[in-house]
């Protein structure tokens, strides 16, 4: 059925107008990364922790209609 896929998953808009699923914990301000060697983009998230520093925290994988299949190589 059609739910199936969608369980566990929410829709999603990108600052950019990409539109996707993401895992249902994604919150306004997470980061969508597409990482070389990854298939899915990736959803993650500034590690609440740290204020000041590089350590982010995995929420994810997602669905990014447009950055799937290595189409997000050709961004600016």
């Amino acid at each position: 059925t059609v739910e199936r896929p969608l369980t566990g998953r929410k829709f999603c808009l990108t600052r950019r107008g990409y539109i996707g699923l993401a895992p249902l914990a994604a919150r306004p301000g997470d980061m969508v990364y597409v990482l070389a060697g990854v298939r899915l983009p990736l959803i993650l998230r500034q590690d609440e922790r740290h204020d000041v520093s590089p350590y982010v925290r995995l929420v994810g994988c997602s669905y990014v209609h447009g950055l799937m299949d290595g189409k997000a190589s050709t961004l600016d």
